[in-house]
């Protein structure tokens, strides 16, 4: 797994052109499958991923987003560690879905220099 991994591409948002930057705090790509878990210290843990902010899941399914553009053909999988209670939760790939459909977003396409695997 590699930690603090550092993510800028361009999207669209609501038909405007934007740069998402963040930092992934544990990014874990194997054959079939990468994993993104980014840790929260929040005082309120969800009980679920049904309970989880709505900011986090838009987070988190941007990072998806751009990471099934640099690796089309693994599972990306998301989930936050709540480090209060060492509490990892795990979000539904249709609620990250459903985040990005309304805010109409979506991930631009990638030149060769932005696909490099982190």
């Amino acid at each position: 797994a590699k930690s603090e991994v550092s993510m800028i591409a361009p999207v669209m948002r609501a038909g405007v052109s934007e740069r998402l930057s963040g930092t992934i705090d544990r990014l874990l790509v194997e054959d079939k499958k990468v994993t993104v878990v980014d840790f929260k210290h929040s005082s309120h843990v969800p009980r679920d991923a049904q309970d989880v902010s709505p900011e986090h899941i838009v987070q988190m399914a941007a990072y998806r987003a751009v990471l099934q553009k640099i690796y089309p053909d693994k599972e990306v999988c998301c989930a936050l560690l709540y480090t209060r209670v060492a509490k990892m939760v795990t979000l539904l790939p249709e609620q990250m879905d459903t985040a990005l459909h309304n805010l109409a977003f979506s991930v631009a396409s990638l030149t060769m220099s932005q696909k490099k695997a982190p």
